[in-house]
């Protein structure tokens, strides 16, 4: 999950990452990545807090 991609995908949507599980199960599947993993990738660039 290159930081560039997850920035464009994250720029170019108006969503709420925490609050639309769906969000998280798209972009997973997108990246061929578990949720679990792209929440910490997410957390780890500061898009989100855990």
């Amino acid at each position: 999950m290159p930081a560039v991609f997850l920035e464009q995908d994250l720029h170019n949507s108006d969503f709420d990452l925490l609050g639309d599980g769906d969000v998280l199960e798209k972009l997973a599947k997108k990246y061929k990545v578990s949720v679990q993993a792209l929440t910490f990738r997410l957390a780890y660039l500061g898009y989100i807090s855990l």
